[in-house]
C-alpha cells in the first residue's frame, strides 16, 4: 500500500523551497532541499516540510528507502525519535561521500550496522560498508543500514533481485 503527500522530509516542520537544477530534465530524481549553486538551479518550489517522526508517528518501519540528494542527515536528524525508539529496522541510502560520514555516523551511533550494497547484473550483494565493491562507477553508493545484521546477511544469501521479494 502507497500513500502519497504532497511534502518534502527534513529535520524541521514548515515551509522549504525546493531546488530543480538544470539536471532536472533528464533526470527528476535530482531536485534538493540541499543548496546547490545558482547556476545550477533553473527555478525552486515552495513545498511544505515535515518530518519523519511527524508522518510515520507511534508506527514501525522494516525498510525506509531515503534517497533525498544530499539532504539525508536533515532527514534523520527529523527521525531522531524513530531513530532512538527502534523503530526503523533497515534502511536503504545513497551517500556521495566515501564513509565515514556524519549520515553513516549518525545510523552507527543510532544502533544500526552498515553494509554495502554492491550492484550486480544478478542482483545486489551485501559488502563491507568500506569496500571498494559498494562504490560503482556509474551510481551513487548505496549502503544498507539495519538494527538486524545477521537477518540482512541471512536474507541476501538468495541470488538475484528475489532477495527484495517480501516473503523470501
Amino acid at each position: 500500500e502507497v500513500t502519497v503527500r504532497e511534502l518534502a522530509l527534513s529535520n524541521c516542520l514548515g515551509r522549504r523551497l525546493l531546488a530543480i537544477t538544470e539536471k532536472f530534465s533528464s533526470n527528476m530524481g535530482t531536485a534538493t532541499l540541499e543548496t546547490v549553486g545558482s547556476g545550477s538551479v533553473e527555478t525552486s518550489i515552495d513545498v511544505r516540510a515535515a518530518t519523519l517522526d511527524e508522518e510515520i508517528g507511534a508506527r514501525t518501519v522494516a525498510l525506509l528507502k531515503l534517497d533525498v540528494e544530499g539532504h539525508e542527515l536533515a532527514v534523520l536528524e527529523g527521525a531522531s525519535r524513530l531513530l532512538a525508539e527502534g523503530a526503523i529496522r533497515d534502511l536503504i541510502f545513497e551517500e556521495e561521500e566515501a564513509l565515514p560520514t556524519p549520515v553513516s555516523q549518525l545510523l552507527e551511533s543510532a544502533g544500526f550496522t552498515l553494509f554495502g550494497l554492491q550492484q550486480r547484473l544478478l542482483g545486489p550483494r551485501l559488502v563491507a560498508a568500506t569496500s571498494e565493491l559498494a562504490r560503482p562507477l556509474w551510481d551513487a553508493p548505496t549502503y544498507l543500514a539495519t538494527r538486524c545484521p545477521a537477518r540482512a546477511v541471512e536474507r541476501m544469501r538468495s541470488r538475484g533481485w528475489v532477495v527484495f521479494r517480501r516473503n523470501v
